[in-house]
């Protein structure tokens, strides 16, 4: 099956993405399980040409579930897969607008203070985004680990959130 030639930029940006990601590496590494191309379609179905601003994602191997969040200028898509281990996981893909946004909570496991005056800060950041008709706070990042290379977009996307909450009040 082929990618329409105006998605193809999302299809390699979101494969790459999702690869970059701590956890996916092990996924990564061999042939790809099914749920993976499942989950590249259903994002790639809700975002179109928009850009990828941001994404994250978790898989969590005990349960056999995966978490992906991928944030567009306008929308925040959840994907949820459960049961990965079998061929006909469930997998559910839910596309809500950046706007709903109602409330940041942001969590920084150190002080602006400290020994080494050079060193970056903060270097861990986790927020819980809170929409309007959500019950639970998206929290960003998925991850449990980041590598260096996330904090750069997490905070740039920080300061997107931080607009369109501004925005809408």
């Amino acid at each position: 099956m082929t990618v329409d030639a105006e998605l193809q930029p999302n299809l390699k940006s979101l494969n790459t993405a999702l690869r970059n990601i701590l956890s996916f590496r092990t996924v990564s590494s061999g042939a790809l399980p099914p749920w993976y191309g499942r989950v590249l379609s259903n994002v790639l179905l809700l975002i179109g040409e928009d850009k990828v601003e941001y994404v994250s994602g978790t898989i969590d191997s005990g349960a056999h579930s995966v978490k992906v969040v991928v944030f567009t200028p306008e929308l925040v898509i959840r994907v949820d897969v459960a049961d990965w281990e079998v061929d006909l996981a469930t997998l559910s893909a839910t596309a809500t607008p950046r706007a709903s946004l109602i409330g940041i909570q942001v969590e920084s496991d150190e002080g602006v203070f400290s020994d080494d005056v050079f060193s970056a800060w903060p270097t861990r950041i986790r927020l819980a985004l809170s929409y309007a008709d959500e019950v639970e706070s998206l929290r960003v990042p998925l991850e449990r680990e980041m590598n260096g290379d996330q904090l750069g977009p997490l905070r740039k996307l920080l300061a997107d959130l931080l607009h369109d909450l501004k925005r809408s009040s």
